[in-house]
């Protein structure tokens, strides 16, 4: 038992990376999204950049086709601003697109 926890240990403790301390969530708004993106493909794109409680992209109720938004919950480092991070994020490429990246409480 021993020989199996051993191996389970890091060879070298600087090569453990610490965790991340995050902050608080905040919602932000997602624009100008191309139309074949889903909520899966989303969450993947912004999991690059925090960690992301939820991800929705409206849809038509009648067609189901969305509607080119979408919403994004995400915390981000206990170090980092929300205005820090949607400036970092707003005009980043996803499927060819400049997203329009706002926090969600701003009007659009």
């Amino acid at each position: 038992m021993q020989e199996v926890r051993e191996r389970l240990k890091p060879l070298d403790k600087r090569a453990v990376e610490p965790q991340q301390q995050l902050g608080a969530y905040f919602k932000i708004y997602v624009g100008n999204l191309p139309r074949k993106v889903d909520s899966y493909r989303l969450r993947q794109f912004f999991s690059q950049h925090g960690k992301v409680a939820d991800a929705r992209v409206m849809h038509e109720r009648k067609t189901g086709r969305s509607r080119g938004f979408a919403f994004v919950t995400m915390a981000i480092p206990v170090d980092e601003e929300p205005a820090y991070a949607i400036a970092k994020l707003d005009g980043q490429s996803l499927d060819g697109r400049p997203l329009k990246i706002k926090s969600a409480d701003q009007k659009h």
